[in-house]
């Protein structure tokens, strides 16, 4: 049996991974890998889904939070959709933050329905989530630690 170095084992293992013939399942990660995209926030006062689109580019973000849009409101939805797609930036979240533990129980169930319908919303606009957090027991604090649990 003929002794390899494992310097000659290790570089014979590199190209054999990287060959898609050895490794196809490798090979289609490494061509489907996409650029990271970058948003945050701006702060430019306009409710105008170009200018805002437009303003994302210009502070070279790729993706960004979803304006401020009803559900009903189909017009302005296809319009933010159009621009934002116009500018190559990716709508990636819709915003709930509410509270989902709420002591009183109708805040609890209105912030329930709150969610659903921000669940929706990012649905109808293609967004690529809808952020919340579970929320606090907390009578102070509706987004903090509870000092009783």
């Amino acid at each position: 049996m003929k002794h390899i170095s494992r310097r000659d084992f290790l570089q014979s293992s590199a190209v054999l991974a990287g060959s898609s013939v050895v490794n196809p399942v490798l090979s289609a990660l490494e061509t489907a890998q996409k650029p990271l995209r970058l948003g945050g926030p701006i702060f430019l006062k306009s409710q105008d889904p170009e200018e805002l689109a437009r303003e994302h580019r210009r502070l070279q973000y790729s993706s960004a939070y979803v304006p401020a849009v009803e559900l009903k409101d189909t017009t302005r939805i296809a319009a933010i959709q159009k621009a934002f797609a116009g500018q190559n930036v990716i709508l990636a979240e819709v915003g709930a933050w509410v509270n989902m533990l709420d002591q009183d129980a109708e805040k609890r169930r209105k912030n329930l329905d709150y969610v659903i319908e921000r669940l929706a919303l990012a649905e109808a606009v293609g967004a690529r989530a809808c952020v919340n957090i579970a929320g606090s027991y907390s009578s102070t604090r509706w987004d903090g630690p509870d000092p009783a649990i």
